[in-house]
């Protein structure tokens, strides 16, 4: 008994040990399990690197305009698995990782390899770094150790188990060093290729591969014979595993090499700007821009240097006039000329816009049957109690069209017709459209002076207004900059009323040194004391604006809207596409007979037949409350004078009837109305009615 006891006893006393040892090993798990999951809670993986990347602002097919560096002054790209050729990620794990679609961001084989090697030689043979491990040292860089690849371990476990496998790769593609401020495999093919890197010959791919080891070492451009050997190594590699043949390793070891690294793109730089400042930080947004036109905008306004001392400078912008949509914006010649003022965008500045208005005052007075282009209007001396304008010429020539004031630009006979709508009047026009005046409003309204300029509006409104008469008399509320805007299009005048003013401005001469018969409809102004030029003109479905002068707004020697901004304007027409065809609209203006009262501006007594029946409203009277049926519309009705009438409802035209036919109105809205048939002799009756909205 006492012999079978103590054997009893001796096997009990090691299984005790057993069970001990096994409960201080779970013990000792547990404990750095939870060490390792406070560790992982208290110490988080810092990902701010890879948010702070670059802000590209592109163009309308997505090709880059202009890069923004990031906070730590870094070209930097976001970039993740899918934006690179499948070939660059297989070259890349083949050399940098083999196993990293297996292990969990320690490679223990790797690091049993490593230890053992250097165990054996007495120095550090290779690395066991996998590429999780240096995407944690991409985002946390710290001094190599030790030290610093145990942090690099626990951060690439931490890493793959919140991000997982394509985290941890988008991390290494983001931040990979390329040389000086390059980082990320997306900026570094941009910056060696000039393109993206989602199709890569293997050459290509191998040297982005090898750059980021030895990145200032390896560069290309400064080290060319070790980028070619850190080149040629990773493609032996692909040919061990099988990734490419030999004889694809061997073309791809002729392909030279990139000779530098290129300059980021800088096209529109104060739209890029504008729209980079409204976007979140690392944002790609596309504009409306068209990359080719916008160079060859910026080019001809460099150009323009040659004619015009500093501190003259320019600025230009292209619209399409269905869309609304910007094509080029160039706010100044040069970015970075500072004795030009080159970062500020002139396209926004408020300058006078001369005798660039002149056409909407006209299109206005065809629209409310104050005159015709045919009508005839005295160009002599005028005078308005403290106004009393005078022609650029000095001269004057006597009676001519309204068409041929125009052409011409003469002052006083768009002064008389600013003076018949009245400038209140046509100011309201404007801003109903969209279009806002710049002036001191709180001393009244602008006067006679809104004809020759006598206000503000910036290159852009210009454009803008000029789209009104390029599309049918409808004016957007706003120029387009982004795909994704929607634009509102508001009417100004009336179809009708646009082609006339067209027609007339595609008879304007052309500028110095075109031919007679270039046919461009467009308007030039010269602002007082020479101190602004303008041209805006419309040709193959585009508005062209562009503006000449200084930036501090003194006068300039030679601006002239003619002979400064017109050649400029009919450069940049000729770089649109079918800009060779003719002129939108631009065909002689149809014969039309002139009512009696409209073949004279200035002779309201011959104004209509005076034996001839009045005209009467028979619908609506003056005075009624009409409601609306569930049509919503109404009909106008008037007898007597000499049709066809013409309607306009509280100033703008809503069609033509024939006696005792009714045109069917829509209201705009409910409220007090204004209605006016005008026959074809210029007799007219009016109503004011109240529409009652249920």
């Amino acid at each position: 008994m006492t012999g079978g006891g103590a054997k009893a006893a001796g096997r009990r006393a090691p299984l005790g040990r057993v069970r001990l040892a096994v409960s201080l090993a779970c013990i000792v798990t547990m404990l750095a399990a939870g060490a390792l999951a406070f560790a992982d809670r208290a110490f988080p993986p810092d990902f701010s690197r890879m948010e702070d990347v670059s802000t590209v602002v592109r163009d309308r097919e997505g090709a880059p305009l202009r890069f923004f560096m990031t906070r730590d002054e870094k070209w930097r790209l976001a970039t993740g698995p899918g934006d690179v050729d499948p070939l660059y990620l297989a070259m890349l794990k083949a050399y940098e990782d083999k196993r990293f679609d297996r292990h969990f961001g320690v490679d223990p084989i790797a690091v049993l390899r490593a230890a053992g090697q250097a165990a054996a030689r007495g120095r550090i043979v290779s690395g066991a770094s996998t590429l999780t491990m240096q995407a944690a040292r991409l985002l946390e860089p710290r001094p190599r150790g030790v030290v610093g690849k145990a942090v690099e371990a626990f951060r690439a476990v931490q890493i793959e188990a919140r991000v997982g496998k394509q985290g941890a790769l988008a991390a290494y593609l983001t931040l990979a060093p390329f040389g000086g401020p390059v980082e990320g495999v997306r900026a570094a093919s941009l910056k060696l290729f000039g393109r993206e890197p989602t199709m890569l010959t293997p050459a290509e791919a191998a040297l982005l591969v090898a750059i980021p080891q030895a990145p200032n070492e390896r560069r290309p451009d400064r080290r060319p014979e070790a980028a070619q050997a850190a080149r040629a190594a990773v493609l032996a590699r692909a040919v061990e595993a099988g990734i490419i043949t030999a004889a694809d390793a061997a073309a791809a070891e002729t392909e030279p090499l990139p000779r530098e690294y290129r300059a980021s793109p800088f096209l529109a730089p104060h739209l890029a700007a504008e729209i980079a400042a409204a976007a979140p930080p690392g944002a790609e947004p596309r504009t409306t821009i068209d990359a080719a036109l916008q160079a060859k905008v910026e080019r001809r306004l460099r150009a323009a240097r040659s004619d015009f001392a500093a501190p003259t400078t320019f600025a230009a912008i292209v619209v399409d006039a269905e869309t609304a949509e910007v094509r080029a914006l160039a706010g100044g010649p040069d970015f970075f000329d500072r004795r030009r003022a080159g970062m500020l965008d002139l396209t926004t500045a408020v300058r006078s816009p001369g005798s660039a208005l002149k056409p909407f005052v006209y299109g206005l007075a065809f629209d409310r049957l104050l005159a015709m282009p045919e009508t005839l209007i005295g160009d002599r001396p005028f005078r308005e109690p403290g106004y009393a304008p005078t022609n650029f010429s000095g001269g004057y020539q006597g009676d001519v069209t309204v068409a041929e004031a125009l052409v011409a630009s003469l002052n006083v006979p768009a002064v008389k017709v600013l003076r018949r709508i009245g400038p209140e009047r046509f100011d309201a026009a404007l801003a109903t459209a969209g279009f806002a005046l710049a002036f001191d409003r709180e001393g009244g309204d602008a006067g006679l002076a809104i004809a020759l300029g006598g206000v503000g509006a910036s290159l852009r409104d210009l454009a803008r207004a000029y789209v009104a008469l390029a599309h049918a008399g409808r004016m957007p509320d706003r120029l387009s900059f982004r795909p994704e805007e929607t634009v509102e299009w508001r009417s100004f005048v009336s179809p009708g009323a646009a082609a006339d003013v067209r027609r007339i401005l595609a008879a304007a001469p052309p500028p110095p040194g075109w031919r007679e018969d270039a046919a461009l409809p467009f308007k030039t102004g010269t602002s007082y004391g020479f101190r602004d030029a303008v041209a805006v003109g419309m040709t193959a479905g585009h508005v062209v604006a562009v503006w000449v002068g200084r930036p501090d707004g003194a006068s300039c020697a030679g601006c002239v809207g003619r002979t400064a901004a017109g050649p400029i304007l009919f450069d940049i027409a000729g770089m649109l596409p079918g800009a060779g065809a003719s002129a939108p609209n631009g065909t002689a203006a149809p014969s039309r007979p002139v009512p009696p009262h409209l073949v004279h501006f200035d002779r309201p007594s011959r104004r209509s037949d005076p034996s001839a029946p009045p005209i009467e409203l028979r619908f609506p009277e003056d005075g009624a409350e009409i409601r609306l049926g569930r049509s919503g519309a109404a009909p106008l009705i008037a007898v007597g004078g000499a049709g066809p009438y013409r309607w306009l409802v509280d100033g703008a035209p809503v069609g033509r009837s024939r006696p005792g036919a009714a045109l069917r109105w829509r209201p705009a809205g409910g409220g007090f109305h204004d209605v006016l048939a005008v026959d074809a002799g210029g007799r007219s009756a009016r109503a004011r009615v109240f529409v009652g909205v249920d």
